[in-house]
């Protein structure tokens, strides 16, 4: 029994060491503590040390809001170090001035308008605790500002940032990188925009009637955030870290002298929608919804001249369920940001027949807009209507929706890692949860 009780009070010791408020004045217990107890105490420590990284307290002098943590320990599990070679950036970025199709009230984030803005002094002394993560060689840096610069994805200054930003990328399954920009300084600066969000509980609601099939249409549109320009008044913002003119030289990138400053330095800023941007995924999407939706939506004057090619009253999210018809007549859409998905139902017999090769008129259209106004779609991902079709990360197989083979299988393979592994770290618990919540979705009815 003694033994047991001290192995508890040593066990109870070192948690609360951990968590800032120690019991005892040595926390390895008493002296005399067997070996035994030395072994659960690092036991301990190896397990909880994860979560005290991620929710420190006060008692231990470090606020319990404190975000520095988050890129500088996951980062270096999920992102890596840039490689200007594989970083996925389209020839040209910019192509798509979004601003001229949003309402002004939007349209003011992407110029740095005063209604985009937060108090500026409560943003600086924020922004000030933050140092965003970068993870970079000098040379890579360089490497990847040159190309930001051909690519008319960034433009040069001599004024340094006050808060810089960083940039480091994601594996993608193509064996190329992803450019991510840690926007936590700049954010601090903007307020929040909504967004209407779709999940699998909005697909629920699609009720196919006897003798006909539900098929899905998508559109995927190409590099949609370095497409999207930023106008000069928001592009201090969304300064980098300096990189030296000579450096930008031997990649072919000539500076004008005006552009260095007294040291031999110039300063990017960001000429487009960045990865890591807080309003970024409410402006891409409203961008999206309003050359979509032309006069029948809620863009600018120039985008109301256009005629609509989607209805607005056939939206289909977690936020809204328009009325959807019965038999052949069933028609509704959802857009996802950069997506598009398109339902509709067919008779059974017409779902079985053939493709003809040639997109359907409406897709044809929706691609022509997007062509019209500068954006890209990424043809080889466009998908013409089909019974079997990945629509939002389920898949749509003859009027059942359910988890993609290979989505399980990942889901599968990460559950039975952890369980062999006896432990998991925070972040790896909260993908496989919201991968559940994302499948658990199906069958909110």
């Amino acid at each position: 029994v003694r033994k047991t009780l001290d192995l508890a009070n040593a066990c109870i010791d070192a948690l609360n060491d951990l968590h800032g408020t120690p019991t005892r004045a040595c926390v390895a217990g008493p002296a005399a503590a067997p070996a035994r107890v030395a072994e659960v105490l690092k036991y301990i420590y190896k397990c909880s040390q994860q979560y005290v990284d991620a929710a420190s307290t006060d008692s231990r002098g470090v606020p319990d809001m404190e975000t520095s943590w988050t890129y500088e320990t996951v980062s270096k599990v999920l992102g890596t170090s840039l490689n200007a070679d594989l970083l996925s950036i389209p020839e040209e970025g910019g192509t798509f001035d979004v601003a001229r199709f949003l309402s002004p009230q939007l349209a003011d984030y992407l110029e740095g308008g005063p209604e985009a803005l937060s108090d500026p002094l409560v943003a600086a002394a924020a922004a000030s605790h933050i140092r965003s993560c970068q993870m970079a060689t000098a040379a890579e840096y360089a490497a990847t500002v040159a190309r930001l610069c051909r690519a008319r994805m960034a433009v040069l200054s001599a004024q340094k940032s006050q808060f810089p930003l960083g940039l480091f990328a994601i594996p993608k399954s193509s064996g190329l990188l992803r450019l991510i920009v840690d926007g936590r300084p700049g954010n601090m600066f903007f307020l929040d925009l909504p967004i209407e969000f779709t999940c699998g509980d909005a697909f629920c609601a699609i009720i196919v009637d006897e003798g006909y099939t539900l098929v899905a249409s998508k559109v995927d549109l190409a590099d949609y955030f370095h497409t999207i320009l930023a106008r000069p008044g928001v592009r201090g913002y969304f300064g980098l870290r300096p990189v030296r003119a000579e450096l930008l030289a031997s990649h072919g990138i000539e500076v004008d002298p005006d552009m260095i400053d007294a040291d031999g330095f110039t300063h990017p800023q960001l000429a487009t929608c960045p990865m890591g941007w807080k309003p970024a995924p409410a402006l891409a999407q409203a961008g999206n919804e309003s050359v979509l939706y032309g006069s029948a939506g809620d863009g600018s004057e120039l985008a109301r001249e256009l005629p609509p090619v989607l209805s607005p009253t056939e939206r289909l999210s977690s936020q809204r369920t328009p009325e959807l018809g019965s038999g052949a007549n069933l028609q509704c859409h959802a857009i996802i940001i950069d997506d598009l998905i398109k339902f509709k139902t067919v008779p059974n017999h017409v779902a079985d027949a053939p493709a003809s090769g040639a997109l359907s008129a409406d897709i044809a259209a929706v691609c022509q807009r997007y062509a019209d106004v500068g954006a890209r779609v990424r043809m080889e991902k466009v998908a013409d209507y089909s019974a079997s079709q990945v629509v939002a990360g389920y898949q749509l197989d003859t009027n059942v929706l359910r988890a993609p083979c290979a989505k399980f299988s990942d889901l599968w393979s990460r559950v039975q890692q952890l369980r062999r592994r006896g432990y998991a770290q925070p972040r790896e618990v909260e993908g496989i949860v919201g991968t559940f919540t994302h499948l658990f979705l199906l069958h909110r009815l």
